[in-house]
């Protein structure tokens, strides 16, 4: 079993001990992930998949390189910062 909690705070050591409401990775009236915390629970749930079926290895690059091609389905819109591997929590707010 994977546990996001646990992988958004590998990725980012202060995210459990932070409000949800501070939380870079969440939007701050509700509580739901925003963008950068869908990217990086997406990462994670790959990366968990990754290790537990072999699927094959994707860089951090071909990760958000897929993500791409899933939101270049909904048109001229796109996360303006998906945050993810190899980009600080503060820029992924």
């Amino acid at each position: 079993m994977v546990n996001l909690d646990d992988c958004f705070g590998d990725h980012d050591p202060a995210h459990l001990r932070r409000p949800w409401d501070e939380s870079p990775y969440r939007f701050r009236r509700d509580g739901h992930w925003n963008e950068a915390g869908n990217h990086l629970a997406a990462i994670c749930l790959y990366r968990f998949l990754e290790e537990k079926t072999g699927l094959p290895p994707l860089s951090g690059e071909g990760l958000r390189a897929a993500l791409h091609r899933y939101y270049s389905a909904f048109g001229d819109w796109s996360p303006t910062d998906l945050g993810g591997e190899g980009v600080s929590p503060q820029t992924a707010a």
